[in-house]
Parts: C-alpha cells; sequence; structure tokens
C-alpha cells in the first residue's frame, strides 16, 4: 500500500495519517478540487471494501487550510450506485 500525506512531520499531518492507516484508508494523493463552495487544495483518501462479490468504496477529499473538513465525499456500492455529496458553502470562509 501506497501513502502520500503532505506535511506527515507536522503535528497535524503526523496525526492524521497515523489515524488514516490505523483505519485501514488509503491516503491517493493531492488533487485541486473545484466546487460550489470554492475551490480547495486537497488531500483524497480512499476506503475500498473488497469482499467476496461486494466490492465498495468511499472517497473523501480533505481541505487541509479548513481544518482538514471533508469537503467532498463519493461513495460507490457494489452494483455501481454512487452518492456525491459535495460543501456547498464554509461559515467562516
Amino acid at each position: 500500500m501506497h501513502i502520500l500525506v503532505t506535511g506527515a512531520a507536522g503535528f497535524v499531518g503526523f496525526h492524521v495519517a497515523r489515524r488514516l492507516l490505523a483505519d485501514g484508508h488509503a491516503v491517493v494523493g493531492r488533487e485541486r478540487l473545484k466546487i460550489p463552495a470554492g475551490e480547495f487544495d486537497t488531500v483524497k483518501v480512499e476506503r475500498i471494501k473488497d469482499g467476496p462479490e461486494d466490492r465498495r468504496s468511499t472517497e473523501i477529499w480533505l481541505a487541509p487550510a479548513h481544518g482538514y473538513i471533508p469537503i467532498r465525499m463519493l461513495a460507490t456500492d457494489k452494483d455501481g450506485t454512487q452518492l456525491d455529496q459535495v460543501a456547498t458553502k464554509i461559515s467562516g470562509q
């Protein structure tokens, strides 16, 4: 498993990476994401549940500049059904 956490040597990044690994997540990489709430540099995290005939995934984009709040979440069920949620407004911006 390959993991990339930018700033992992810092206090927050270290604890984020440690927790993600402990929970079985993979840190996929960094992305610039444009959504209704604005444009954000993000860290993308993915969790795949892969069992016999049961593959589901959850992808979460976190905004480090805003305390790692999730600004987009995409869940894909085994039949391909997707639930996509994006932030439309972030208070305090």
